[in-house]
């Protein structure tokens, strides 16, 4: 990784921080929520996702080829739907390189917004979940996307 990666990381990682305690984000904060708040989540998550599924369709693959929005938006379905979600069905839901996938979740995880943790029951693969701050700031984005243009 070059000096001026690196230090680009780290500003970003300082930015999230800074935005994560502007929101008063905690654990127990961004995992708690009422019954009632997760279906509008939910919904509003699925078409953010169905809209990004139809880039990809549409438009030249070199155009959208970032997947790190895509990472976090499925963690925060699987999440919310109470299952697991691996790196192997982030592969082949995002249709990315093997390297490709990997960068991004390592960068994912160097800014402090997905965790990666072998399967107890499969140790063959490793689980993908976002962190408290990513769920924060991911609910925090779908409730001003469900409220409107501002």
């Amino acid at each position: 990784m070059d000096m001026d990666r690196l230090q680009d990381d780290c500003r970003h990682l300082s930015d999230l921080e800074e935005l994560g305690s502007l929101l008063s984000v905690s654990s127990r904060d961004a995992l708690a929520c009422d019954v009632d708040d997760i279906s509008p989540l939910l919904e509003h998550a699925r078409h953010v996702q169905a809209m990004r599924h139809a880039q990809r369709r549409l438009f030249p693959a070199s155009l959208f080829r970032e997947s790190s929005w895509d990472i976090i938006l499925n963690c925060f379905i699987a999440q919310l739907e109470a299952r697991h979600l691996c790196v192997k069905q982030l592969h082949s839901e995002l249709d990315e390189s093997n390297t490709a996938m990997l960068r991004r979740l390592a960068d994912l995880e160097l800014l402090g917004l997905i965790l990666r943790s072998r399967d107890e029951l499969d140790g063959r693969r490793t689980l993908v979940r976002l962190t408290p701050l990513a769920d924060g700031l991911i609910r925090q984005f779908l409730k001003s996307y469900a409220a409107g243009p501002m």
